[in-house]
């Protein structure tokens, strides 16, 4: 059954988690690693992403959209994720916008 209460729209552009302490503690000589936008809606996103992450934490990042010369920060809250292929390393993430 799909829960989904919005369409979904397909978005081509990289968004980039501002790291917590912790994790900038863990990446000080890594950058974090980008994520893909799959698509978009109102109420979020759904990102491709090289790292897990909690369920339900908080997560700020910036949007960098093409042809926008600056950054677009957003604060998110993590509502699911999944691996996009077993041992792949890389994961699905849905993301709700806070306000």
């Amino acid at each position: 059954m799909d829960r989904r209460n919005e369409p979904r729209h397909p978005l081509t552009c990289y968004v980039e988690p501002i790291a917590s302490p912790g994790q900038r503690q863990r990446h000080a000589t890594t950058p974090m690693p980008q994520a893909t936008v799959v698509n978009v809606s109102t109420g979020g996103v759904c990102l491709l992403f090289e790292e897990p992450v909690e369920p339900f934490s908080i997560m700020p990042c910036r949007f960098r959209f093409p042809s926008v010369p600056v950054s677009v920060p957003v604060l998110m809250e993590v509502r699911w994720i999944a691996p996009l292929t077993p041992g792949a390393g890389v994961f699905r993430i849905g993301l709700a916008f806070l306000c």
